[in-house]
């Protein structure tokens, strides 16, 4: 099974200037088939579904997500993990949160908090980066700490 991040984003932007701020990051590949990164096979932006989802994250993390960005990380045998993939969706996530003002949760195959950007404060999931060093791509991180699955 490959990795798959879902960026939920609460943003007052359309899905249109949020795809349009994610191709202008540097390092976001556009072509006809739609758009891509190193480790990265896809990147799709779209409204998120799923109403139930939505209100368990309004719940937990105080946040109303809009807007969904999914990246599917390239898991190939060169890089079975996704390490790759994975270092460029939490640097692209948040360069593009830093681009919109936005406040997000961060999911990892749609269930697992990564982490949660609330009031620009940024918080992270204690056990999914226990000894991570891809958390120091994140930047100042307020701070760490368990987060049930969805």
């Amino acid at each position: 099974m490959g990795l798959e991040f879902d960026l939920r984003i609460a943003t007052e932007a359309e899905v249109s200037k949020v795809e349009s701020d994610l191709a202008n990051l540097s390092g976001v590949r556009v072509d006809p088939s739609g758009m891509s990164a190193i480790g990265l096979e896809s990147i799709v932006v779209t409204r998120p579904t799923g109403w139930a989802s939505r209100d368990q994250i309004r719940e937990r993390f105080a946040i109303f997500p809009v807007v969904t960005v999914s990246f599917d990380v390239d898991c190939d045998e060169d890089d079975e993990f996704g390490y790759v993939g994975v270092a460029t969706t939490l640097e692209l996530s948040m360069r593009l949160l830093d681009s919109l003002r936005a406040d997000a949760l961060l999911l990892l195959n749609g269930e697992t908090p990564v982490f949660a950007r609330v009031g620009g404060r940024l918080t992270v999931n204690s056990t999914y980066f226990a000894d991570d060093p891809r958390v120091a791509i994140l930047g100042s991180v307020h701070s760490k700490q368990p987060m049930p699955v969805l």
